[in-house]
């Protein structure tokens, strides 16, 4: 350019726009979803989610993380960044040593 500006591709400007909006709903879905888990299992816990008289080790992820959560009640008060820590732990063995380790 003769008067030392910039030039600027409008199309792949524009392209690249496109693209960005796209990945922005694509993480929003992805974040949505996981919220909607998180949720889901919350509301199981507030509910009259009975922990199963059987050993941990025989209890399933989500039996495991509502056991955890309400031991955790009994001893104060339980926050939000508590119940994502025990909600996005889905590992069977860890969370087995996890409800163990409550006195």
């Amino acid at each position: 350019m003769a008067d030392g500006g910039v030039s600027v591709d409008t199309e792949e400007v524009s392209h690249l726009m496109e693209e960005l909006e796209e990945k922005q709903k694509q993480e929003a879905a992805k974040k949505a979803a996981a919220e909607a888990k998180e949720a889901a299992l919350e509301a199981k816990l507030e509910g009259t989610v009975a922990v199963p008289n059987k050993p941990y080790e025989e209890m399933s992820v989500e039996e495991l993380q509502a056991a955890i959560i309400l031991k955790m009640k009994k001893n104060g008060p339980v926050t939000d960044q508590m119940r994502k820590t025990v909600f996005d732990n889905v590992y069977h063995d860890s969370l087995v040593n996890w409800v163990k380790s409550f006195r």
